[in-house]
C-alpha cells in the first residue's frame, strides 16, 4: 500500500515506473499493489492520478481505479489505485479507455 504524501504533495520518487517495478518484485505472483491517489482543485484536476494509472499500466497487466467515499476528513476527491498481473475483478471499479491515461513517470535519472 502506498500512502505517501510530503504535505500535499504525493512523494513523486515512489509514484514512477521504477518505484512500481520495485514494488512488484516484492509482491507474490497475482498480488495486488495498492495506492491512494489525491485529486486537485476540489476534484477536477485528475492529472496525478491519469499520470499514475498510466504509470502503473506499463509494469501491471491491469489497473483499477475506485473512488473513495469520504466526505468528513477528505479536502479532495481520493482513489484507491489498484495494480495487479492476476485477471481480479473489484467492485466499484471506474471505468475508463486509453483516452484517460496520462504521461507515465520516470525517475529523473532515466528520463
Amino acid at each position: 500500500m502506498n500512502d505517501t504524501f510530503s504535505g500535499e504533495e504525493p512523494v513523486r520518487a515512489l509514484a514512477t515506473v521504477e518505484a512500481a517495478r520495485a514494488v512488484k518484485g516484492c509482491l507474490t505472483p497475482g498480488g495486488v499493489y495498492a495506492m491512494n491517489v489525491v485529486s486537485r482543485d476540489d476534484g477536477r484536476d485528475l492529472t496525478f492520478l491519469r499520470d499514475e494509472v498510466a504509470t502503473l499500466a506499463e509494469v501491471f497487466a491491469h489497473v483499477h481505479v475506485l473512488p473513495v467515499d469520504e466526505t468528513v476528513w477528505a479536502g479532495e476527491d481520493n482513489y484507491i489505485v489498484l495494480a495487479t498481473d492476476a485477471q481480479t475483478v473489484f467492485d466499484g471499479t471506474i471505468p475508463y479507455d486509453d483516452d484517460f491515461l496520462g504521461v507515465p513517470m520516470y525517475d529523473e535519472e532515466s528520463a
